[in-house]
């Protein structure tokens, strides 16, 4: 299954905080914790990842996983279906040599051949964040069909992702309000709809969408 999360924040962003949130998950992923900390713009990006291994069993296909220039570290939750046959093209077309056997990896390569648009080359289940160091930008992106869950938003002047509400409650910092909107949807028609969650300013990413976040002006857009 694996699961991941992470934050944004102006704050110091220790080991033991990540480790706390991914604690808070830590049944999506038992077989290894990776976590990474990234000072940008300021700011202390914190990711942590819980693997549940299945594609690649080795220590190749842990993450956070960094592309070969160490520009991009990617978290990813899910599974690209034709991934193996994009590695064989990538191997003939540029002459590319992979260091694992994951679909993770697949991602990275395409990421750093075509941008954000290799977005269109994947067919599968997933829930992936991109975090573009030269860029200065963050990217959260959901499969098309939505299989995978993906919650962000900003709370108490940082910015939380993962594949869980309950992961970012192991910040202490995170100070929550229940969303009454959403509430009053759940109680109506018996479901929250899809963009939002119980709790205000926090959202899920629309499906088949990707939220982009530049890390020096704050923006978001959705995309």
């Amino acid at each position: 299954m694996c699961g991941f999360t992470g934050i944004i924040t102006n704050r110091y962003v220790s080991s033991e905080m990540l480790l706390k949130m991914g604690n808070q998950i830590e049944y999506r992923g038992p077989d290894y914790t990776g976590y990474e900390i990234v000072q940008i713009e300021k700011k202390n990006v914190g990711f942590v990842h819980k693997r549940l291994s299945i594609i690649d069993l080795s220590e190749a296909g842990n993450q956070p996983m960094w592309n070969n220039s160490h520009t991009v570290c990617m978290v990813f939750n899910g599974e690209i279906y034709n991934f193996k046959e994009i590695r064989d093209e990538l191997k003939i077309k540029h002459g590319i040599t992979f260091r694992s056997d994951s679909d993770s990896e697949v991602i990275l390569v395409l990421y750093d051949l075509y941008g954000i648009n290799f977005l269109k080359n994947l067919v599968g289940m997933f829930a992936i964040v991109l975090l573009d160091i030269s860029l200065k930008k963050l990217y959260l992106i959901r499969d098309r069909v939505g299989v995978k869950p993906l919650y962000f938003g900003w709370n108490n002047g940082a910015f939380y992702f993962g594949s869980e509400l309950k992961a970012f409650f192991g910040d202490k910092d995170f100070k929550p309000e229940l969303n009454k909107d959403a509430i009053r949807s759940f109680l109506q028609y018996g479901y929250i709809p899809v963009h939002q969650s119980i709790y205000d300013k926090i959202h899920k990413v629309m499906l088949g969408s990707y939220v982009e976040l530049d890390l020096k002006t704050e923006e978001i857009v959705e995309r």
